[in-house]
């Protein structure tokens, strides 16, 4: 066995142990990340909410479930308790609110057509 196939082969056999050690120590870590987050509990949609629908009726129907989610990643205003659910969130359909913006995005566009005025 000549020097050079000697040193080609403990070069991979290094970088492989490089590797195995690299992947063990990630694995650990993200294992280790995992077990110190806290999870809060919310309620998600599993479908479409009508109108009008109040906190109560959502959980007689069926419409909400509950999810674990880590603490970090939880959105502003989520809810966490069926009783925060104001009845208002499912006032606007959807069409409504395209209307809104289709509305908005005329006024903007009627302000930016105006010539300005001399002063």
């Amino acid at each position: 066995m000549t020097y050079r196939i000697r040193n080609i082969a403990v070069a991979v056999g290094l970088a492989l142990v490089a590797a195995l050690l690299t992947t063990f120590y990630v694995a650990n870590y993200k294992r280790h990340v995992r077990q110190t987050e806290s999870t809060v509990t919310v309620y998600v949609a599993k479908r479409d909410i009508p109108q009008g629908t109040t906190g109560a009726e959502l959980i007689k129907s069926g419409w909400i479930q509950t999810q674990d989610v880590v603490k970090r990643t939880v959105v502003p205003g989520a809810i966490s308790n069926p009783d925060q659910w104001r009845p208002s969130r499912a006032l606007r359909s959807r069409h409504a609110r395209r209307a809104a913006r289709r509305n908005i995005a005329r006024r903007r566009s009627r302000r930016c057509d105006r010539e300005p005025q001399d002063r």
